[in-house]
C-alpha cells in the first residue's frame, strides 16, 4: 500500500476485537494498522464479490423470465398498460 494515497483516520473498536487484532498482526509479524487494513480490505473485496453475484442472479432470474407471458392470452396489455400510464403520470413531478 501506498502511504501517499492513505488517510488517517479513528475507529472505536471494542476490546476483544483490538485484542484479536493484535494477536493477528503479531502472528503475521505486522504493526496492527496494516493487520486492520488488511481486515478491511478482505472485507471489501468479499462485499463487492457478493454484490457482484447477487446482481449475476438478478440478471439470469431476469433473463429466464424473458417472454414467459408471450403466449398467454387471457391478459389485454393495453388495457394493463393505459391503467399503469394513469397511475404513473405525475410519477416524475
Amino acid at each position: 500500500m501506498n502511504k501517499d494515497h492513505m488517510e488517517r483516520t479513528q475507529i472505536y473498536l471494542p476490546v476483544h476485537l483490538k485484542q484479536q487484532m493484535s494477536i493477528f498482526a503479531h502472528e503475521d509479524d505486522t504493526n496492527f494498522s496494516a493487520a486492520v487494513r488488511t481486515a478491511i480490505e478482505d472485507y471489501t473485496q468479499k462485499r463487492l464479490r457478493n454484490t457482484k453475484k447477487r446482481k449475476e442472479a438478478f440478471l439470469k432470474a431476469l433473463d429466464a423470465a424473458f417472454g414467459i407471458w408471450k403466449d398467454r392470452d387471457d391478459i389485454v396489455f393495453d388495457e394493463i398498460r393505459g391503467r399503469s400510464n394513469r397511475t404513473f403520470k405525475n410519477w416524475n413531478k
